[in-house]
């Protein structure tokens, strides 16, 4: 719970600060673009989340990797998080922060799961049916061979199941009454 709420407050602080210098998107792409070369590198990982390893050498590689590709208010927040002893909870933070800016800026993130990957107008019309508010949708696929065929969305606590697996579970519990 600790690591949540904190996350959700550094995350708040962030928007509302990127918000008021009109920079909330770039610090969104700054954020992503962070989180990605962090996890494509196991190095990087164990070494942010090593205690041992001192605030200013952790803040030092960071400016290094990071100044010439960020923007100053997301290295300075950065340097914070990490200076406070919070740069275990990055990866949260970024992701507490995105789901703000979508929030304000009224756009749902929908997760569809298929066993294979959709045709463009698929994704179009499945963006069409989801889109209730008049906001912008975001289609996260993820590709799950063992759905047999068909498709999962979830939005939200939300979900429709599609699929062929629940068809078939549904047809053997129907015929085992």
């Amino acid at each position: 719970m600790q690591r949540t709420s904190a996350s959700i407050r550094y995350a708040k602080a962030l928007f509302l600060l990127a918000l008021e210098n009109n920079s909330s998107k770039d610090v969104l792409l700054d954020l992503k673009s962070v989180l990605e070369i962090i996890h494509t590198d196991n190095q990087l990982v164990n070494f942010i989340n090593n205690p041992t390893i001192r605030s200013s050498v952790k803040v030092q590689l960071f400016k290094k990797l990071f100044t010439k590709k960020i923007k100053p208010i997301t290295m300075n927040f950065l340097s914070l998080v990490i200076n406070k002893g919070r740069e275990v909870f990055l990866s949260d933070i970024i992701n507490k922060y995105e789901a703000i800016f979508n929030k304000h800026n009224n756009i749902s993130v929908v997760q569809v799961i298929s066993s294979e990957p959709l045709s463009d107008s698929l994704k179009q019309s499945i963006k069409e049916k989801v889109s209730f508010n008049g906001g912008e949708v975001k289609l996260k696929e993820k590709i799950n061979k063992s759905l047999l065929g068909g498709f999962i969305i979830k939005r939200g606590d939300l979900q429709y199941d599609a699929s062929i697996k629940k068809k078939l579970s549904n047809a053997k519990r129907a015929f085992k009454l």
